[in-house]
């Protein structure tokens, strides 16, 4: 029996370090997100989620140029074979003709130079100088061809070496991308990707005030995780099962109730006294709520009493000032419960604080003595008195 229990209670242990295991690598994980991309926030402002998106933008456009760089590095090598054989067999033509290697190349680069053969001095027959001309034509195309591929080649390079501005063609005149110098918005843009390799992406999209709310409420969430892994080790008490799901559930409200305080100017701590809440602090008071959540609970609740002020006792109070308040109007217990109304016992027992006058007899002696009622009543109840108890007399012994 006793091996049962202690199998059942060895599970139950693992059961619940499994799942503050999951709930330190899930809110982990938030945390570290919503951390980072705070932070980018209050440094970059309503422009953090366009840069992010530029980013991404330039992080799809630079594959897309990886791949088109490919095809046209392809291609330049096709078109400078081509173009290479085509001026291999215009050289087999000069050199059977008597034409130099060095007279044929100079012609070829000079635009203003005809490359005819009667031009070039030498005669042929008609069909020889078609031979000619279109193995010299072919060799243009094939060098047209090849300037252009090797003009696609370098623009994509270009555009790839020139920053992420510069890929998704937004290059203003100043320099400036965003109001950030390049290296600033490069710095800016590789952070944003580092996050969204690592699935932050989804992140970007919240506004900055839900989001820096989204932080506290996490960071809630992992101080009331740390509070019950500390339950957990010590060993000192076992709750129960649901106390485990509820536990980080009341750390998220409670560090909810604190967020909305600050940001309300209820509760002063610091780096509070400002609109914008850093996302540190902001962090620290969502963990520290989580944590010590009764300790916060009367952190909120002495915020809202000195919000809301309780109003007058409406309960039986102690006539602390009564008998002073009688003997400055010159009034004597039996004509003042006559008046009131009420037995001249009650009376007594109300000046001797030995009984509490009730709410309605209150308002009653107020008006008969025009005394204010704070001054005569109070709800401290009166040091209990110590009555001795009566000595019994001895008990005579029977001979």
């Amino acid at each position: 029996m006793e091996g049962t229990e202690g199998r059942g209670l060895v599970a139950s242990r693992v059961g619940i370090l499994l799942w503050l295991l999951t709930l330190y690598v899930g809110l982990t994980y938030l945390a570290v997100g919503t951390i980072s991309v705070s932070q980018i926030n209050s440094r970059f402002g309503d422009q953090a989620a366009i840069i992010f998106h530029v980013a991404d933008l330039a992080d799809q456009q630079r594959r897309v140029r990886n791949v088109q760089m490919m095809e046209a590095e392809t291609i330049f090598e096709q078109t400078r074979m081509l173009r290479d054989g085509a001026l291999v067999e215009l050289a087999v033509h000069s050199e059977r003709l008597g034409l130099s290697q060095a007279r044929l190349r100079k012609a070829l680069d000079d635009p203003d130079q005809s490359v005819r053969l009667e031009d070039l001095g030498i005669k042929a027959d008609a069909e020889t100088n078609k031979v000619w001309d279109t193995a010299v034509a072919e060799y243009y195309r094939q060098n047209l061809f090849n300037d252009l591929a090797k003009k696609r080649r370098d623009h994509l390079m270009e555009m790839l070496r020139g920053g992420l501005a510069a890929l998704v063609g937004d290059v203003p005149q100043d320099g400036k991308v965003f109001g950030l110098s390049e290296t600033q918005f490069q710095t800016a843009a590789a952070t944003a990707a580092g996050l969204r390799a690592f699935g932050y992406a989804w992140l970007f999209a919240i506004p900055a005030e839900v989001l820096t709310l989204v932080l506290a409420l996490v960071l809630g969430a992992l101080g009331g995780t740390l509070h019950m892994t500390k339950v957990t080790i010590d060993g000192d008490e076992m709750p129960p099962g649901l106390w485990y799901l509820f536990r980080p559930c009341q750390g998220v409200l409670m560090a909810l109730v604190v967020f909305v305080l600050l940001k309300a100017g209820q509760l002063t701590m610091g780096a509070a006294d400002n609109d914008t809440l850093n996302p540190y602090f902001v962090a620290f008071v969502g963990t520290v709520s989580g944590l010590l959540s009764p300790d916060a609970y009367r952190l909120v609740q002495r915020a809202g009493a000195s919000l809301i002020p309780a109003g007058d006792d409406e309960s039986d109070r102690w006539a602390i000032g009564l008998a002073q308040a009688m003997q400055d109007n010159s009034i004597d217990a039996a004509t003042l419960a006559q008046g009131i109304g009420v037995r001249i016992e009650d009376l007594t027992s109300w000046m001797a604080e030995t009984a509490p006058v009730p709410v309605a007899q209150q308002r009653v002696v107020a008006a008969w003595l025009h005394a204010d009622p704070r001054r005569l009543f109070t709800t401290d109840r009166p040091p209990q008195m110590v009555v001795s108890a009566p000595t019994s007399p001895p008990v005579a012994l029977a001979s």
